[in-house]
C-alpha cells in the first residue's frame, strides 16, 4: 500500500491522484471506534478466540466507572465465596522502576474508597482512557490488583496469572512504553517515510509529488525486551498492541490487524500456544500432539524467553509459570523445572546461546541440568536420534533424573574428537574451567545435521556418590571405536 499526496492541493497532479489523508493518531474516536469492531468481530465470529459464558472477575479489579470522563477509580474486592462474572480487560506494560502508585497493605482501604485519575502514573491513566472508550468497566493491573508487600497474596495471584490474561475480553499492550510514567496513547507515531518524485503532467509542466512507505517495524519494543510480559501476551485471548509506529490488533484467529498502516506488525506470528489453551470445549482436555512438535513448540518459546530482561533474576521459573499451567494442562504432561518429562532427555540438550557474558556462578534456584539455573540466552540442538532412557518421579519439584545411557571420562576421548564450534565444548559458568580435565560425558542423542558421525553429550563431573553427576556443559563428539561398543549404565544427573 502506497499513499501519494501533492505538495499543490490545486495541481492537476492532486486532481488527478485522489489523496488519502495520512494519519499519526492512535487516540481519536475513529481509532477507538476501529478497535471496538476487531473486538465485535471477533467475539462474535471466531470459534477459537470465543470464552465459554461470562468470565469470573478477579480477587481484585479496577473499576473505572461507566462515565467516560470519571475523575475518580475505585479498587473492587471480589467475593471468593460468591462469584462475580463480568468481562474486563488487562494491562501488560513495563514499570521500570518503583511506582508512585500502588496496593499495598496500608493503602488497600484508601483504594477501595477510591483515588482520583490524576494520582496514577500516565501509562495506568492512559489504559484506564482506553478501558472506558472501549465500553469496559473493570481494569486489571498487576500493581494495583495485587498487595505488593504480602508475600502470600503475591504467591496466590501470581499462581493465578493465566486465568487472569486468558480469561481477559482483551489485554491493552504498552509495547511502546519503558516505564510507567511515559504513557502509549498519544506517543507521537509516524508510521509512514517519504520519497519525493517528480511528476509530468502534460508534457510542459511537472510538479512534485511525495509517496509514502512503511517503515520497518522494530522488532524490541521495551514490553518485548521483559521476561514478565513474554507470558502475558501468549496468555491474552486477544490483545490492542500500541507499538511506536501503530496500534495492532492480534487475537487467536487470523493475522494480526493494523490500525495506521493495514500492514503488518512486530507481532510474531510464530509464537503462539496452542488452541486448547483457549477454545471451548478443548481447554482442560489432552491434546493429540506429537512428542517432537512439543519439544519444537516450547524450544522455540524458550529460546524467545530466555534473550528476555528479568529485574529478579530468580523469578526466571515463576515468569513463565502460567504458560507451564496451561501447557501441563492440555498436553498432559509433567513440568520439570523448565522441561517437560515425556521430552526430558532431548530437553536436557541446551546450550548458551553465542555472545552471552558467562556468570561467575551458577544459581542454586534449579537443578544444573535444568536452563533455569542460568541467567544466559538458552538454545536447543535439534536431536535426530535419543540415545537414553530417563526415569523421573512423578513429582514437578524432583532435582534428581536417573539416565541410563553411555559414559565416557574426558581422559578416554582421543585428539580431534571434541567438536569446535561456537557453543559446545564449554563450561556453562566459569566456576568450573578448572573442572575441564576431571570431567565425563554423558551420551544423550544424535543430532539433526547429518554431516559426519557425531553425538550430543552434557559435559559433567561426579557430585556426591559414585554415580552421582552434575551438568558443567554440553558438547558435541565425533564416535570413536571405544565409544560405539561402550555399554550404557545408570546414572544420577542432579
Amino acid at each position: 500500500m502506497v499513499l501519494i499526496r501533492s505538495y499543490y492541493a490545486a495541481s492537476q497532479a492532486a486532481q488527478a491522484i485522489p489523496a488519502k489523508p495520512i494519519e499519526t493518531d492512535v487516540s481519536t474516536q475513529c481509532a477507538m471506534d476501529t478497535a471496538k469492531q476487531w473486538i465485535a468481530e471477533c467475539t462474535a465470529n471466531h470459534k477459537r478466540c470465543q470464552f465459554s459464558g461470562v468470565p469470573r472477575l478477579p480477587s481484585r479489579v479496577l473499576d473505572v466507572g461507566p462515565a467516560v470522563d470519571g475523575v475518580s477509580v475505585t479498587l473492587h474486592i471480589t467475593n471468593p465465596h460468591s462469584p462475580e462474572h463480568q468481562e474486563y480487560v488487562a494491562l501488560s506494560y513495563c514499570w521500570g522502576g518503583p511506582q508512585p502508585i500502588t496496593t499495598t497493605l496500608a493503602t488497600l482501604q484508601s483504594l477501595r474508597t477510591g483515588a482520583e485519575v490524576a494520582q496514577f502514573p500516565q501509562t495506568i491513566r492512559d489504559a484506564i482512557e482506553v478501558t472506558r472508550k472501549l465500553g469496559f468497566r473493570f481494569l486489571w493491573i498487576d500493581s494495583i490488583c495485587i498487595i505488593q508487600d504480602s508475600d502470600s497474596d503475591k504467591e496466590y495471584e501470581i499462581n493465578r496469572m493465566s486465568t487472569v490474561y486468558k480469561n481477559a475480553t482483551v489485554t491493552i499492550a504498552a509495547a511502546v512504553a519503558s516505564t510507567a510514567n511515559e504513557g502509549f496513547l498519544r506517543v507521537v507515531r509516524n508510521p509512514w517515510r517519504f520519497r519525493e518524485v517528480s511528476w509530468a503532467l502534460d508534457g510542459q509542466t511537472t510538479t512534485t509529488l511525495s509517496i509514502a512507505g512503511f517503515k520497518p517495524y522494530s522488532l524490541r519494543l521495551p514490553l518485548h525486551r521483559r521476561g514478565w510480559t513474554f507470558q502475558e501476551s501468549l496468555l491474552s485471548r486477544r490483545v490492542l498492541q500500541y507499538e511506536d509506529l501503530d496500534l495492532v490488533w492480534r487475537c487467536q484467529t487470523g493475522r494480526p490487524r493494523s490500525y495506521l498502516s493495514k500492514g503488518i506488525s512486530s507481532f510474531d506470528h510464530s509464537t503462539s500456544l496452542p488452541a486448547g489453551v483457549f477454545q471451548c470445549g478443548l481447554q482442560n482436555k489432552p491434546l493429540n500432539m506429537t512428542r517432537n512438535a512439543r519439544h519444537r513448540l516450547w524450544n522455540g518459546l524458550i529460546y524467545k524467553y530466555s534473550a528476555r530482561e528479568l529485574t529478579d533474576k530468580d523469578d526466571r521459573l515463576r515468569a513463565l509459570a502460567g504458560v507451564a499451567q496451561e501447557l501441563a494442562k492440555v498436553w498432559g504432561d509433567t513440568y520439570l523445572f523448565g522441561l517437560w518429562k515425556s521430552c526430558i532427555v532431548e530437553q536436557l540438550l541446551w546450550f548458551c546461546v553465542q555472545g552471552y557474558e558467562r556468570q561467575a556462578r551458577r544459581s542454586p534456584r534449579a537443578p544444573t541440568w535444568s536452563w533455569v539455573s542460568l541467567d544466559c540466552h538458552v538454545g536447543f540442538c535439534p536431536v535426530y536420534t535419543t540415545l537414553a532412557l530417563a526415569e523421573v518421579s512423578g513429582s514437578a519439584t524432583s532435582r534428581e533424573i536417573r539416565l541410563l545411557c553411555k559414559v565416557v571420562s574426558k581422559a578416554e576421548i582421543p585428539p580431534g574428537c571434541l567438536r569446535d564450534s561456537v557453543y559446545d565444548n564449554k563450561t556453562d559458568v566459569v566456576e568450573d574451567d578448572n573442572l575441564d580435565e576431571i570431567s565425563y560425558f554423558l551420551i544423550l542423542g544424535k543430532p539433526v545435521r547429518k554431516e559426519g558421525d557425531y553425538v550430543l553429550a552434557l559435559k559433567v563431573i561426579k557430585a556426591g556418590g559414585a554415580q552421582g553427576f552434575r551438568r558443567i556443559g554440553y558438547a558435541e563428539l565425533h564416535t570413536f571405536e571405544e565409544l560405539t561398543s561402550r555399554q550404557p549404565c545408570s546414572v544420577t544427573l542432579i
